[in-house]
C-alpha cells in the first residue's frame, strides 16, 4: 500500500506539469474585443465611424506607442495638472444655520 501512495506522490506533480504544458501550447489566442484581433482589423466594424461610438477601434485598443505620445502632446494638462483650489463658503456657518431656521427647515 505504501508503494502505491509513494508512486502517486511522485507521479502526480509530473503529470500536472505535463498537463499544464499541454494546455499552454494547445490554447488558442483569445481577444477581449473583436477589433484587437489582427485578422479583423480590416473589417468595417473595426473602422471609423462605426467603431468610434463604442470605443472599440483598433487605434484605441492596440498600444503602439505613438498614439499615447500624441494624446500627451495634445493635452499637456495630463502631465502637469493645475492645482485645484478648494471652494470656501463666503458666509459664516452661523448665518447659514440662521437662514435655514428662519425658512422653517431643520439644521
Amino acid at each position: 500500500m505504501k508503494q502505491i501512495v509513494l508512486k502517486m506522490y511522485l507521479y502526480l506533480p509530473v503529470v500536472a506539469l505535463l498537463l499544464g504544458i499541454v494546455f499552454v501550447f494547445a490554447s488558442e489566442d483569445t481577444y477581449r474585443y473583436e477589433c484587437q484581433d489582427p485578422a479583423n482589423w480590416e473589417n468595417p466594424i473595426c473602422q471609423p465611424p462605426m467603431c468610434e461610438a463604442a470605443g472599440v477601434c483598433t487605434k484605441d485598443l492596440v498600444y503602439d506607442g505613438e498614439a499615447a505620445a500624441q494624446v500627451l502632446e495634445t493635452t499637456p494638462e495630463i502631465l502637469n495638472p493645475e492645482p485645484q483650489s478648494e471652494a470656501v463658503a463666503e458666509e459664516p456657518i452661523d448665518q447659514i444655520l440662521t437662514d435655514i431656521e428662519t425658512q422653517g427647515g431643520t439644521p
